[in-house]
């Protein structure tokens, strides 16, 4: 006699329209929750119900809500509204999501998980750069890729505001910026961007793509709130406090606001911006290093003009000595000595027979020391070490040639 046995299983489409029919309400989440308001619900789990959506009215209302889960849903994307200020916690894994912008709505984001998703790497950076705070994106701490994308910002900082005041800042006057054309001129102001190749690399291209049009924006805006284009910051402020005081004088004589202090004849200094963002002493080439400290920079002498100095800066850290031309973000030399740890550089100029033999020209040479106690001589201009001495028990803190016999050179141990 046989037996056979059948086994009936629902189809898995049915299921998903079924559970898809759920409609999330005020009563359906106090229910799930167990609290009796919207407001004192701190921790709320939506997982596996079939959801493609939240609606935006309701989760305003979750003011106080920290710890999210929509995990094994259908969600294709997520609103940019739900206005949940605390949120510290998201679990939006086993989902169909294609892009991550909607984090930048969680200010205090700590936690964010997406596996299994439409995403990919880019947005990994992207989810650390909209969110200051968070600290973990699925498995892997986030503290050093911090580092790595607030590096890029400032280096497309410095880049994006030199294309604008080359190109735009003489064309376009503030008060023609307005909300109406304000996204035409940034559609022109990328397009530009993108033709000065600011982005280096194929790869993380949606995450530089996105930093690019986020620092263009940044800059956008700032120029279109700025009612003072084109002075300086401290110049900017005295004129603030001027309007202040005015303001002042004509509110009521009984108000006990008092004005603020103005400094009119103050003089103008010029104002800086960095041009160049040069990472040369990371360990081991390592864009995430960021323990390595640059102990000490100096100038190189010039060589015809005593008391003057040229565009190139020795600089010492980590186990490398770098020498770079300011006025190109260059690197000119890179000196690395394994075991050591730099952590001073000095420069002397003296002469030195010529090749022929008969007479003598000015050099510079460089003198660096640190954790092994050694003092190295170095020829930048033939890129050698030619000599060391040694004389220190503990490390070379510190170096100084003596200001009228160039070959002196005093050093200070620990």
């Amino acid at each position: 006699m046989w037996t056979v046995q059948v086994t009936v299983k629902l189809k898995e489409p049915e299921a998903a329209v079924i559970m898809s029919a759920l409609e999330v309400t005020e009563e359906f989440l106090l229910n799930q929750t167990g609290c009796k308001k919207l407001s004192d619900i701190k921790q709320l789990s939506l997982s596996e119900l079939g959801l493609t959506h939240l609606p935006v009215a309701l989760f305003n209302r979750l003011t106080n809500l920290e710890e999210l889960d929509i995990s094994d849903n259908n969600f294709t994307s997520v609103s940019p509204s739900l206005n949940l200020k605390k949120l510290t916690k998201l679990d939006c894994s086993q989902n169909q999501l294609t892009d991550i912008q909607f984090v930048a709505q969680f200010p205090k984001l700590e936690e964010l998980y997406t596996q299994n998703n439409n995403l990919d790497a880019s947005d990994r950076y992207i989810a650390v750069a909209l969110c200051p705070k968070l600290q973990r994106y699925n498995k892997t701490r986030e503290a050093s890729l911090h580092q790595v994308v607030s590096n890029l910002r400032i280096k497309l900082r410095s880049q994006v505001k030199s294309v604008w005041e080359a190109r735009y800042k003489s064309k376009l006057k503030t008060d023609n910026l307005t909300n109406n054309n304000f996204q035409t001129v940034l559609s022109q102001f990328m397009n530009d961007l993108r033709k000065q190749k600011l982005i280096e690399g194929k790869d993380l291209l949606k995450y530089k793509e996105f930093m690019l049009e986020s620092v263009a924006q940044e800059l956008m805006h700032s120029v279109q709130g700025n009612s003072h284009a084109g002075v300086s910051p401290r110049k900017r402020r005295r004129i603030e406090e001027t309007e202040d005081e005015e303001n002042y004088e004509n509110t009521n004589h009984f108000s006990k606001i008092q004005p603020k202090p103005c400094i009119l004849n103050l003089p103008d200094v010029p104002d800086y911006d960095p041009v160049h963002f040069v990472r040369c002493h990371a360990k081991d080439n390592n864009p995430s290093d960021n323990r390595t400290k640059v102990w000490k920079c100096a100038f190189e002498p010039e060589l015809d003009n005593p008391g003057e100095t040229t565009n190139i800066v020795a600089t010492c850290g980590g186990d490398i000595l770098c020498l770079l031309d300011c006025s190109t973000g260059k690197l000119m030399m890179r000196y690395k000595l394994p075991k050591e740890h730099f952590f001073t550089v000095a420069w002397t100029t003296v002469c030195s027979s010529t090749s022929s033999g008969r007479g003598s020209k000015r050099t510079n040479i460089l003198a660096t020391g640190g954790k092994l106690g050694i003092v190295h001589l170095i020829h930048p201009a033939q890129h050698l070490c030619y000599a060391e001495l040694k004389g220190h028990t503990k490390y070379i803190s510190s170096l100084l040639v003596h200001p009228e016999e160039p070959t002196w050179l005093f050093s200070k141990n620990r």
